[in-house]
């Protein structure tokens, strides 16, 4: 199945005006504009999907913009578009609310090269 089914398919909404507050990551972001696709584990070990906005990325995470909460601490695995077969997994190391939604921050399971 297509993310884009997951997904609306209209552009994402650049959202550089969100204040994080502090900053945690060794290597700089990188702005981002993109949607994907989030599969969190949940404690009964079913994935729930979300679709998201990465909102940037660096050598060890992501930050995105989610309209639900997402429990910190849990697993989960980042797929992009449909021309990306790319998946990445991590760990939802951060999840703070924002005017709409949420700021996730996502730490991945291996350091992505450069």
């Amino acid at each position: 199945m297509a993310i884009a089914e997951f997904v609306d398919s209209g552009s994402a909404v650049q959202r550089s005006d969100i204040e994080l507050g502090y900053d945690r990551r060794r290597s700089p972001r990188t702005p981002v504009c993109e949607r994907a696709l989030i599969a969190v584990q949940s404690e009964d070990s079913y994935q729930k999907l979300l679709g998201v906005e990465v909102l940037d990325i660096s050598g060890e995470g992501f930050g995105l913009f989610a309209s639900e909460h997402v429990d910190i601490g849990r697993t989960c695995t980042i797929f992009g578009d449909d021309t990306s077969p790319r998946r990445i997994e991590g760990v939802v190391t951060r999840c703070s609310p924002c005017q709409d939604g949420f700021i996730v921050g996502v730490t991945c399971c291996q350091r992505m090269a450069a």
